[in-house]
């Protein structure tokens, strides 16, 4: 069975991409994508995420970038109001789940960097595996 990944996956992963850029170039390290989203990636879409979450040691620089960059603070109605979304993408959520990665305690071998391509440049990503 070949699986493939949504749409809105692919386009809410590639505006998450930027925001991962923007958060480098203003800390000097990345966040990592984690959980379900990080498993549907390692699995070529075999397993299936309603949302992204992230692990990011300074959490206001990483508000700050989500909403530059066109996210918002969840705040629609019959919504849990944590995290965020972005308002051309409202089917996938990105919640910041903690400040370090296992609280520091992360192998770092086991952490996938992994490519995409958006508007002609390639992005790296790190998923936890």
């Amino acid at each position: 069975m070949t699986a493939a990944f949504r749409e809105d996956f692919v386009d809410a992963l590639r505006r998450l991409a930027a925001v991962f850029d923007a958060y480098q170039a203003e800390t000097g390290s990345r966040p990592v994508l984690v959980g379900g989203a990080a498993a549907s990636i390692y699995t070529g879409g075999m397993i299936t995420s309603g949302d992204f979450d992230v692990v990011a040691p300074a959490d206001a620089i990483f508000d700050g970038v989500m909403t530059d960059q066109g996210f918002r603070r969840e705040d629609r109605t019959s919504r849990r109001l944590v995290g965020y979304y972005h308002p051309e993408v409202p089917t996938i959520g990105v919640q910041l789940v903690s400040g370090r990665l296992f609280d520091g305690r992360t192998d770092p071998q086991r952490i996938r960097f992994s490519r995409s391509r958006t508007e002609g440049r390639s992005r790296s990503r790190r998923s936890r595996t």
